[in-house]
């Protein structure tokens, strides 16, 4: 693909992510507020006067924190969350499917990093939100299965969107460090091209809020990259099997500083009428 081509769909990608953004600003202000209510965090107040108590009432934090203990306990248990029902009387089956689960269950204690965490996170999230993500592919870089929770204010979709399926793009925001971007250049899972050092990114209001619930603030010189992953319908005249009339599914890798294109490949499955690869699984309340 030539420069000037990269160039048109970087363009097209970022002014549809800010105008993605910007359509749900009030948003993102209500999860501020929620974050700040949770009332996690020791604020000093001046106001109405010095040293005034500035405490919120656990109403909210004990109603997300008894949600979230119940579904960690179903979703996340010691044996495995797979779980099977039998509706079949065909000889053998029950041996099977009993077979089958104990085989998922395994996979995901064994092989997938941090699931457990993962659908903490997840959980607390959608209970304080209503609504939460996940994120799970292949690792090209560390061969592995990978099942990760995606924060909402780090996956940015159209506004009205209903169904991750139908949504004609979809970002995923991404802070990375230098190196692990220099890996997946290093493994050719990325381009390989010059990237000058990380610059200051702009917060929300509810990421402030959640790294003050947290005890955390940023360094003063940034140390991350931002990453934006879209899963974008577009049409390519340079790729050879996008002959129709109709976009088809790309992934492509952008580092917003410099607005380098790191990947840009094809996301539909080879036997398949160009259906998008399926990511992001997304949990309502």
């Amino acid at each position: 693909i030539d420069s000037s081509t990269l160039a048109a769909i970087v363009g097209q990608c970022l002014q549809d992510y800010e105008d993605d953004k910007n359509s749900r600003t009030e948003w993102e202000e209500t999860l501020a507020r929620g974050l700040k209510l949770l009332g996690m965090s020791v604020e000093e107040r001046n106001e109405p006067w010095a040293k005034a108590c500035g405490i919120f009432h656990p109403v909210l934090l004990e109603a997300v924190v008894r949600g979230w203990a119940k579904s960690v306990k179903d979703l996340s248990p010691a044996r495995g969350p797979a779980k099977t029902e039998i509706k079949s009387k065909k000889k053998g089956i029950a041996k099977r499917i009993r077979r089958t689960t104990d085989e998922v269950n395994s996979i995901i204690i064994n092989d997938v990093p941090g699931y457990a965490e993962e659908q903490s996170r997840l959980s607390f999230m959608v209970h304080l939100s209503g609504s939460g993500f996940k994120k799970v592919y292949f690792n090209a870089a560390t061969k592995k299965i990978e099942d990760r929770y995606v924060h909402p204010l780090d996956l940015i979709v159209p506004y009205g969107t209903t169904d991750l399926e139908m949504c004609p793009r979809i970002c995923h925001r991404q802070m990375m460090f230098p190196s692990e971007v220099l890996q997946l250049m290093d493994k050719g899972v990325w381009r390989k091209v010059p990237l000058s050092a990380p610059v200051a990114v702009q917060r929300e209001d509810a990421k402030e809020k959640q790294d003050e619930t947290t005890g955390q603030k940023p360094v003063a010189r940034p140390t991350q990259r931002e990453i934006l992953e879209f899963h974008v319908d577009l049409k390519i005249e340079e790729d050879g099997k996008n002959t129709g009339d109709s976009p088809v599914p790309y992934l492509i890798v952008i580092d917003k500083g410099t607005q380098e294109v790191l990947n840009i490949r094809r996301n539909w499955n080879e036997d398949s009428d160009f259906q998008r690869k399926k990511y992001f699984i997304a949990y309502q309340y």
